[in-house]
Protein backbone atom coordinates (compact mmCIF):
# COMPACT_ATOMS: atom_id res chain seq x y z
CA UNK A 1 0.00 0.00 0.00
CA UNK A 2 1.24 3.68 -0.37
CA UNK A 3 2.31 5.66 2.29
CA UNK A 4 1.93 8.97 2.40
CA UNK A 5 3.68 11.31 4.31
CA UNK A 6 3.37 14.34 6.94
CA UNK A 7 5.26 17.70 5.26
CA UNK A 8 6.39 18.39 8.44
CA UNK A 9 8.78 15.49 9.35
CA UNK A 10 11.01 17.20 12.05
CA UNK A 11 8.24 17.75 14.95
CA UNK A 12 10.13 17.56 18.73
CA UNK A 13 9.65 15.40 21.93
CA UNK A 14 6.81 14.66 23.47
CA UNK A 15 6.28 15.35 27.11
CA UNK A 16 2.53 14.79 28.51
CA UNK A 17 1.00 17.70 30.89
CA UNK A 18 -2.70 17.76 31.91
CA UNK A 19 -3.47 15.49 29.31
CA UNK A 20 -2.04 16.92 26.34
CA UNK A 21 1.44 16.60 23.93
CA UNK A 22 3.89 19.47 24.48
CA UNK A 23 6.64 19.03 22.15
CA UNK A 24 9.95 20.32 22.69
CA UNK A 25 12.14 21.26 19.42
CA UNK A 26 14.86 18.73 20.12
CA UNK A 27 13.36 15.03 18.62
CA UNK A 28 11.43 13.83 15.86
CA UNK A 29 7.92 12.98 16.65
CA UNK A 30 8.23 9.60 14.85
CA UNK A 31 4.10 8.87 15.40
CA UNK A 32 3.87 10.34 12.28
CA UNK A 33 6.22 8.53 10.55
CA UNK A 34 5.70 5.26 8.00
CA UNK A 35 2.05 5.36 9.18
CA UNK A 36 -0.93 5.66 7.40
CA UNK A 37 -3.53 8.02 8.01
CA UNK A 38 -5.78 5.12 10.05
CA UNK A 39 -2.55 4.30 11.78
CA UNK A 40 -2.27 7.07 13.86
CA UNK A 41 -2.77 7.30 17.06
CA UNK A 42 -3.05 11.06 18.97
CA UNK A 43 -4.95 13.95 20.74
CA UNK A 44 -5.50 17.14 19.01
CA UNK A 45 -4.22 19.62 19.39
CA UNK A 46 -0.64 18.69 19.73
CA UNK A 47 1.12 21.93 22.04
CA UNK A 48 4.46 22.52 20.13
CA UNK A 49 7.53 25.02 21.77
CA UNK A 50 6.24 27.10 18.19
CA UNK A 51 3.24 26.17 17.15
CA UNK A 52 0.08 24.22 18.70
CA UNK A 53 -1.23 21.87 15.85
CA UNK A 54 -5.09 21.16 15.03
CA UNK A 55 -5.98 18.20 13.12
CA UNK A 56 -9.12 16.52 11.47
CA UNK A 57 -9.09 13.11 9.81
CA UNK A 58 -11.22 12.52 7.42
CA UNK A 59 -12.93 12.90 3.42
CA UNK A 60 -13.86 16.68 3.40
CA UNK A 61 -13.92 19.54 0.15
CA UNK A 62 -12.97 22.79 3.10
CA UNK A 63 -12.12 22.22 7.12
CA UNK A 64 -11.96 25.11 9.64
CA UNK A 65 -11.51 26.12 13.18
CA UNK A 66 -13.25 28.59 15.14
CA UNK A 67 -12.48 29.52 18.71
CA UNK A 68 -12.99 31.30 22.10
CA UNK A 69 -9.54 32.84 22.09
CA UNK A 70 -10.39 35.16 19.95
CA UNK A 71 -14.24 35.03 21.15
CA UNK A 72 -15.32 33.01 18.14
CA UNK A 73 -14.82 35.88 15.70
CA UNK A 74 -12.54 34.30 13.52
CA UNK A 75 -12.61 31.62 10.99
CA UNK A 76 -9.00 29.46 10.35
CA UNK A 77 -8.88 27.55 7.19
CA UNK A 78 -6.62 24.08 7.06
CA UNK A 79 -4.55 22.59 5.18
CA UNK A 80 -5.26 18.98 3.73
CA UNK A 81 -1.67 17.53 4.99
CA UNK A 82 -2.46 14.40 2.67
CA UNK A 83 -5.08 12.45 1.60
CA UNK A 84 -7.72 12.66 4.59
CA UNK A 85 -5.44 14.56 7.27
CA UNK A 86 -6.19 18.17 7.74
CA UNK A 87 -3.61 20.88 10.04
CA UNK A 88 -4.14 23.43 11.50
CA UNK A 89 -0.46 25.48 12.54
CA UNK A 90 -1.89 28.45 15.26
CA UNK A 91 1.01 30.32 16.05
CA UNK A 92 -0.65 33.51 17.91
CA UNK A 93 0.01 34.58 21.60
CA UNK A 94 -2.33 33.00 23.90
CA UNK A 95 -2.60 33.63 27.91
CA UNK A 96 -3.04 30.44 29.77
CA UNK A 97 -6.00 29.25 30.76
CA UNK A 98 -9.04 27.17 29.38
CA UNK A 99 -10.19 27.41 25.75
CA UNK A 100 -12.90 25.72 23.54
CA UNK A 101 -13.36 25.23 19.82
CA UNK A 102 -15.18 23.76 16.90
CA UNK A 103 -14.68 22.57 13.70
CA UNK A 104 -16.59 23.73 10.73
CA UNK A 105 -16.64 20.76 8.32
CA UNK A 106 -18.36 22.03 4.65
CA UNK A 107 -19.86 24.10 6.43
CA UNK A 108 -21.47 22.03 9.84
CA UNK A 109 -19.85 22.81 13.14
CA UNK A 110 -18.66 19.60 15.38
CA UNK A 111 -16.34 18.74 18.00
CA UNK A 112 -13.01 17.79 17.73
CA UNK A 113 -13.90 14.22 16.83
CA UNK A 114 -10.00 13.65 17.57
CA UNK A 115 -10.18 15.89 21.08
CA UNK A 116 -12.40 13.83 23.87
CA UNK A 117 -12.21 16.73 26.19
CA UNK A 118 -15.49 19.01 25.65
CA UNK A 119 -17.97 20.37 28.15
CA UNK A 120 -21.47 21.80 26.58
CA UNK A 121 -22.27 25.21 25.65
CA UNK A 122 -25.76 26.70 25.08
CA UNK A 123 -28.23 24.07 22.98
CA UNK A 124 -26.16 21.28 24.58
CA UNK A 125 -23.56 21.61 21.83
CA UNK A 126 -20.34 19.77 22.49
CA UNK A 127 -17.27 22.28 22.58
CA UNK A 128 -13.93 21.03 22.77
CA UNK A 129 -11.65 22.40 24.99
CA UNK A 130 -7.95 22.09 25.68
CA UNK A 131 -6.03 24.70 28.55
CA UNK A 132 -2.36 26.20 28.27
CA UNK A 133 -0.87 25.69 32.19
CA UNK A 134 1.61 28.43 30.21
CA UNK A 135 1.16 31.72 28.19
CA UNK A 136 1.98 30.32 24.84
CA UNK A 137 4.21 32.68 22.80
CA UNK A 138 5.80 31.28 19.48
CA UNK A 139 9.31 32.16 18.69
CA UNK A 140 9.85 34.01 21.94
CA UNK A 141 12.41 36.32 21.69
CA UNK A 142 15.70 35.97 25.02
CA UNK A 143 15.89 38.03 27.26
CA UNK A 144 12.00 37.72 27.39
CA UNK A 145 10.07 40.76 28.46
CA UNK A 146 7.69 39.45 31.48
CA UNK A 147 6.19 42.12 33.12
CA UNK A 148 6.16 45.59 34.11
CA UNK A 149 10.28 45.86 33.57
CA UNK A 150 11.60 42.24 34.61
CA UNK A 151 13.11 40.38 31.71
CA UNK A 152 13.71 36.10 31.76
CA UNK A 153 16.90 35.19 31.19
CA UNK A 154 17.35 31.44 29.77
CA UNK A 155 20.57 29.22 29.62
CA UNK A 156 20.47 25.77 28.50
CA UNK A 157 23.01 23.11 28.74
CA UNK A 158 22.65 19.76 30.11
CA UNK A 159 26.38 19.13 31.07
CA UNK A 160 26.25 21.98 33.40
CA UNK A 161 26.01 21.91 37.39
CA UNK A 162 25.67 25.83 37.99
CA UNK A 163 24.82 28.36 36.12
CA UNK A 164 24.81 32.38 37.05
CA UNK A 165 24.87 35.65 35.10
CA UNK A 166 27.49 38.42 35.70
CA UNK A 167 26.94 42.29 33.86
CA UNK A 168 26.76 45.94 34.05
CA UNK A 169 23.87 45.33 36.20
CA UNK A 170 25.85 43.61 39.06
CA UNK A 171 29.28 44.81 38.33
CA UNK A 172 29.74 41.76 36.72
CA UNK A 173 29.96 39.85 39.46
CA UNK A 174 30.05 36.21 38.54
CA UNK A 175 28.28 35.07 42.05
CA UNK A 176 25.91 37.19 43.34
CA UNK A 177 22.91 35.70 40.57
CA UNK A 178 22.54 32.33 40.42
CA UNK A 179 20.03 31.01 37.69
CA UNK A 180 17.85 27.91 38.86
CA UNK A 181 17.27 24.88 37.40
CA UNK A 182 14.35 24.28 35.34
CA UNK A 183 14.58 20.83 34.07
CA UNK A 184 15.87 19.02 30.76
CA UNK A 185 19.25 21.34 31.04
CA UNK A 186 17.40 25.06 31.26
CA UNK A 187 18.07 27.49 33.81
CA UNK A 188 16.73 30.59 34.52
CA UNK A 189 16.36 34.29 35.93
CA UNK A 190 14.14 36.90 36.24
CA UNK A 191 15.97 40.28 36.46
CA UNK A 192 14.52 44.12 37.02
CA UNK A 193 16.34 46.29 34.66
CA UNK A 194 16.04 50.07 33.60
CA UNK A 195 14.05 50.30 30.44
CA UNK A 196 15.22 52.31 27.45
CA UNK A 197 18.75 51.31 28.51
CA UNK A 198 21.32 49.23 26.85
CA UNK A 199 22.81 45.91 28.92
CA UNK A 200 26.16 43.82 28.63
CA UNK A 201 26.26 40.22 30.22
CA UNK A 202 28.13 36.67 30.19
CA UNK A 203 26.39 33.04 31.70
CA UNK A 204 28.90 31.34 33.69
CA UNK A 205 28.55 28.11 33.56
CA UNK A 206 30.66 25.78 36.01
CA UNK A 207 33.48 28.48 35.75
CA UNK A 208 33.64 29.02 32.26
CA UNK A 209 32.53 32.36 30.29
CA UNK A 210 29.37 31.84 28.10
CA UNK A 211 27.57 34.00 24.85
CA UNK A 212 24.17 33.87 25.51
CA UNK A 213 23.05 31.83 22.42
CA UNK A 214 19.69 32.57 22.20
CA UNK A 215 21.12 36.24 21.85
CA UNK A 216 23.02 37.11 17.93
CA UNK A 217 24.69 40.55 19.54
CA UNK A 218 27.36 39.24 20.80
CA UNK A 219 30.67 40.84 21.77
CA UNK A 220 33.94 40.33 23.86
CA UNK A 221 35.63 42.42 26.25
CA UNK A 222 39.00 43.30 26.56
CA UNK A 223 40.04 40.67 28.56
CA UNK A 224 38.40 38.26 25.28
CA UNK A 225 35.49 37.19 27.57
CA UNK A 226 32.43 36.52 25.41
CA UNK A 227 29.75 39.12 26.38
CA UNK A 228 26.01 39.46 24.83
CA UNK A 229 24.00 42.71 24.76
CA UNK A 230 20.72 43.86 24.62
CA UNK A 231 18.03 47.21 24.89
CA UNK A 232 15.44 46.60 27.60
CA UNK A 233 12.65 47.07 25.23
CA UNK A 234 9.43 45.61 26.00
CA UNK A 235 8.37 46.00 22.31
CA UNK A 236 11.37 44.67 21.01
CA UNK A 237 11.23 41.64 23.26
CA UNK A 238 8.05 40.14 22.22
CA UNK A 239 7.62 38.49 18.82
Amino acid sequence: MKKWYLLFLFIPTIIVAQSYRIITEQQVMNDFLNKEVEELEFQSPIILSNSILFFYRGPAKTVSLLGSFNQWQKEYPMEQSRSNLWVLRYQERLPSGAYQYRLKIDGFLIADPMNPNYELGSGNQKLSIFNLTNEFISNKKYPFWVSNNTYLFRYQNTAANVVTIAGDFNNWNPFSHQMSYKGAGYFEIELELDPKKIYLYSFIMDGVWHFDPNNKKQYRNSQDRPISGFYADQDASIP
